[in-house]
């Protein structure tokens, strides 16, 4: 057995990763002949730790020189394991961590493993893959977007007739070439936690500086509590619908009502121009662009019973005033005309966090609020709004 322990020089924002502390935190990575315990060798295990100065780092690494050594190097790892209580690693959920505990039990050890947290980086960070518009959440991936280069060139899978051949010839270069590896997937682990600073940002932690409305669009400018290690741009469609036809439409088709039926707007006339949500971000700062719709949108009132539907006038009004109308001008209402027509400027919201809440017709899943001047001077209610934004993002 060959046991390696040397500093690291290490970066990332590790802090943020959620339940970790620098005392209780181990980052972990195995390197094995295949993925059956049964039928493969754990031949390298390696843990990344802070020092007691809480400024450095700790490289430790276990490489088995043959497979009657793989009990060796996890009695070793197990008594390095003992005061630590988190194990954080890149999809070790799936693979590396039901991979030791069958270990353990072919080699009739302890078993400390259900005992101790796991914080799975993949899983942590897999949600952001539409954010991020990456087309693999791999390990390697993610490092080449924050701009990580790795020395070691080589896969897990090419690394197994490597220590195949180690193990036979013992050569040093062979072996340099397995703790290189290890070695890069550890370092990467720490640096991948620069990430977070996407989960801040869609998780509402930044402060709105300004709004802004231009002609077919309202700008809001976000102060992020923690700078992005990469800038991105994404896309969001406002109408999932209307993005998957790919159809530009004539944006001067607004609800219109049949008079003559006195059934209310539909789908069919509400048929504007594919818009998107738009996030642009410069480090320390975001914009989001938030399409405008100024035209006619509709008011549902809840109680339709309650209301009469004027088809000259193509609105409902309430019971109460209706009593002053005359009865061949009026009809009871239904579901479906029962509102008012508001002729404006809106911002498309995903829940109802303003209200009142407007729509473009019946039972339309979109929800629109009135843009007001004063929305400017409540930076609450704004950053609640680019929250529920961002979150169509992921």
């Amino acid at each position: 057995m060959i046991k390696i322990e040397k500093q690291l020089s290490c970066s990332g924002t590790f802090g943020q990763l959620p339940g970790y502390t620098p005392e209780t935190g181990l980052f972990l990575d195995i390197e094995t002949t295949g993925l059956s315990p049964a039928a493969t060798t754990l031949c390298l295990i390696g843990a990344v730790t802070r020092n007691r100065d809480g400024r450095n780092w700790l490289l430790t690494q276990w490489l088995a020189e043959s497979r009657e050594e793989e009990p060796r190097i996890l009695s070793e790892f197990l008594r390095f394991l003992e005061p630590y209580d988190t194990l954080i690693h890149f999809n070790g959920d799936t693979f590396d961590l039901p991979y030791l505990e069958e270990k353990l039990g072919q080699f009739h050890m302890e078993n400390p493993i259900p005992k101790k947290k796991s914080l799975d980086l993949y899983r942590l960070f897999r949600p952001l893959k539409p954010l991020l518009g990456l087309a693999r959440m791999d390990q390697r991936t993610l490092q080449t977007f924050l701009g990580e280069k790795r020395t070691d060139p080589l896969s897990g899978k090419a690394l197994i007739p490597i220590w195949h051949q180690y193990a036979d010839k013992r050569n040093p270069v062979l072996a340099d070439m397995l703790l290189l590896h290890n070695q890069e997937d550890l370092s990467g682990l720490i640096s991948l936690s620069d990430l977070c600073a996407y989960q801040s940002l869609l998780n509402g932690k930044f402060t709105v500086k300004s709004c802004r409305l231009r002609d077919d669009s309202a700008a809001l400018t976000l102060r992020l509590e923690y700078p992005l290690p990469q800038n991105i741009q994404a896309a969001y469609p406002l109408r999932k619908k209307a993005a998957a036809s790919r159809q530009n439409t004539s944006r001067k088709n607004l609800p219109a009502s049949d008079s003559s039926s006195g059934s209310g707007p539909n789908d069919a006339d509400w048929n504007p121009q594919t818009r998107f949500y738009v996030l642009n971000t410069d480090f320390s700062s975001a914009s989001l662009e938030i399409p405008v719709f100024r035209g006619e949108l509709l008011y549902f009132f809840p109680n339709y019973r309650d209301y009469y539907y004027l088809p000259l006038e193509r609105q409902a009004i309430h019971r109460s005033v209706a009593a002053f109308v005359d009865r061949k001008h009026r009809t009871p209402a239904k579901p479906s005309n029962c509102c008012v027509r508001k002729t404006g400027v809106f911002l498309p919201q995903p829940s109802e966090l303003v209200t009142p809440a407007f729509v473009p017709y019946y039972r339309s899943g979109e929800r629109y609020f009135e843009y007001r001047e004063n929305y400017e001077n409540q930076p609450e209610l704004l950053a609640d709004y680019a929250k529920a934004v961002l979150k169509l993002f992921l």
